[in-house]
């Protein structure tokens, strides 16, 4: 019995030692950027957007148990012209009263093979259309958690947003600066 016992005490001791290691972490939105860029009628353009929320458990000892769930809320997009926020948010493009916001929820993430960082896996869904991304990012550790640092390249037409306008183009990179924190 007393064996049994010290097995059990050692296999707890054991499970709270690879907890230790994980951090679940919370993105703090405020200390966040997520900046897009597209060309129009051939000029770079952009703009923000913010309100992220979600939840982020990343292990860099245990990556097969690290995970990513966010959501962005599409209606704070900022482009630095109201008129131009306004037209993006109606229904030919992000249709933020059906689909008020971005959700990206990670399947897998790996380091990458010459040692420079991670990369993501996942299930990105704008305007009710799901599609696998991937994309390398940093992990710098923190005081109180992690900075996440990643680059992305996304075809807008795959997500059903703006397919009517020819003055756009089709691809738009995503630059991701996020703090998570416990």
């Amino acid at each position: 019995m007393k064996n049994i016992l010290a097995i059990g005490f050692t296999l707890v001791l054991i499970n709270i030692g690879i907890a230790g290691n994980t951090q679940t972490l919370q993105p703090v939105s405020e200390q966040s950027t997520i900046e897009f860029r597209i060309k129009n009628m051939g000029i770079n353009t952009g703009g923000t957007l913010s309100g992220l929320r979600g939840t982020i458990l990343f292990d860099e000892a245990k990556l097969s148990t690290s995970y990513c769930k966010v959501t962005v809320d599409v209606t704070t997009i900022d482009t630095r012209s109201k008129g131009r926020d306004n037209h993006i948010k109606k229904s030919d493009f992000l249709d933020v009263l059906a689909f008020p916001v971005i959700s990206f929820q990670s399947t897998q993430i790996t380091a990458l093979l010459d040692h420079s960082g991670y990369r993501m896996q996942g299930m990105l869904t704008i305007k009710g259309v799901s599609k696998p991304i991937s994309f390398p990012f940093q992990a710098k550790k923190e005081k109180s958690g992690y900075r996440f640092i990643g680059e992305m390249q996304l075809n807008r037409l795959d997500f059903g947003v703006g397919e009517s306008s020819w003055i756009l183009s089709s691809p738009v990179t995503v630059q991701l600066n996020v703090l998570a924190v416990q």
